[in-house]
């Protein structure tokens, strides 16, 4: 590459012989090639020293759109030369961008894994865009470290502006609303109105308690599919017969430190339609306990609380309270 700057900003860009064609293709949506075109001017620009010869990836998104070139489809039908003629950018950096855009107009297999932002295209994405990436179980992200990084340059302290659904994933609008007001020198809110609905708002790494169920013989918490370390699938047992089992060991009638022929024999036993009967006969005092806990209706629903906080790439679960809740 010669040692000149690259001058991406005039306007008097050449005119491309695929303008036409691409007036005849239809628009998508899809910006994986631009951010890929961001990605590479970041990794670009942190091997060149020279800040004349370092690549402005908002104008060279402009000149490809001016081009007509505004989807990945369209990113994918240009050749070097005409990337060349919309951008003034060298032939290498010409190919090289044809190559990214050629292999992202593949669509991705069912089972290829999504790709993970880089550190570049973090650092390249507005905090709207950078807050809808962010996932809390993806530990040591860039997007993460990125989302941190801005929050405490300013801050001076990883403020609690991100704030989670009913339904687990993270509310970005009002998470976004939440990091400018810290920005802006707001102090922390540790709940906050959304929907009519109280939210409690968590620092970035953190993740919600949640509510899981627990195993009716060990206590230990089970899998979102009901499925504990025994491998047994609990969901297909009734809660009564769960109940019931429960209380065999609050009676101890029932050990917990069963052999896996004597836990898979009790399971399958549960697991029938009959289940709840059978155990009563073997189970005298829990059947008793269960009688009583239910005309009180203090029945345990056989749940627990658990939260992952994840700091410096350090996982934590914990049990908060009593491991059951009753």
């Amino acid at each position: 590459m010669s040692g000149q700057a690259i001058d991406i900003t005039g306007t008097n860009i050449g005119a491309s012989a695929t303008t036409d064609t691409f007036k005849e293709q239809s628009i998508g949506t899809s910006t994986k090639g631009f951010e890929f075109l961001r990605d590479f001017v970041g990794r670009f620009n942190a091997s060149v020293e020279e800040d004349g010869k370092k690549l402005n990836a908002d104008l060279l998104v402009s000149k490809l759109k001016e081009g007509g070139a505004v989807n990945d489809e369209l990113l994918a039908n240009l050749s070097a030369d005409d990337i060349r003629s919309l951008t003034e950018l060298p032939p290498v950096v010409s190919k090289a961008l044809v190559k990214g855009f050629t292999a992202l107009s593949t669509k991705p297999t069912a089972d290829k894994p999504k790709r993970r932002p880089t550190r570049y295209l973090a650092q390249t994405l507005e905090l709207d865009d950078l807050v809808a990436r962010y996932d809390p179980n993806d530990i040591g992200s860039a997007v993460s470290s990125e989302l941190t990084s801005r929050i405490k340059q300013t801050t001076g302290r990883n403020a609690r502006v991100i704030v989670f659904g009913n339904d687990g994933t993270v509310n970005v609008s009002k998470s976004v609303e939440l990091i400018r007001d810290a920005l802006m020198g707001e102090s922390d809110l540790k709940e906050v109105l959304v929907d009519g609905e109280i939210h409690e708002t968590f620092r970035v790494g953190e993740i919600p308690q949640r509510v899981v169920s627990i195993h009716p013989i060990t206590g230990e918490p089970l899998r979102v599919n009901g499925i504990g370390s025994d491998q047994l699938d609990w969901s297909a047992v009734s809660l009564k017969a769960q109940q019931l089992l429960y209380f065999a060991v609050q009676s101890e009638e029932l050990e917990t430190t069963l052999s896996r022929r004597e836990l898979v024999d009790y399971y399958n036993l549960a697991a029938r339609e009959d289940g709840f009967g059978q155990l009563q006969n073997i189970f005298p005092e829990a059947r008793r306990l269960f009688t009583q806990a239910e005309q009180l209706g203090e029945l345990p629903k056989l749940k627990a609380f658990r939260t992952n906080i994840r700091q410096k790439k350090e996982t934590s679960d914990r049990m908060l309270s009593s491991t059951r809740i009753r």
